[in-house]
């Protein structure tokens, strides 16, 4: 499984198609090998779509103010 971060997430529409799982148009996207580990965005209402949408939570913060060193 890789593990990776998603800066400047938005709603999600990048991440969902990272991660798979989804239908779309009749068609099934399988589920991939990636795993979200953070993803934030500095937008709060695209946040807010965002957590509706995954059970992985985002975060709303500016990319400055992240520790990249965890």
């Amino acid at each position: 499984m890789y593990k990776v971060i998603s800066l400047f997430c938005g709603c999600g529409g990048a991440d969902l198609g990272l991660i798979g799982d989804f239908n779309y148009l009749d068609h099934l996207y399988q589920k991939t090998g990636f795993e979200i580990l953070h993803a934030s965005d500095i937008n709060a209402k695209a946040i807010n779509t965002y957590n509706l949408n995954f059970e992985h939570k985002a975060i709303t913060d500016d990319v400055r103010n992240l520790n990249f060193e965890r």
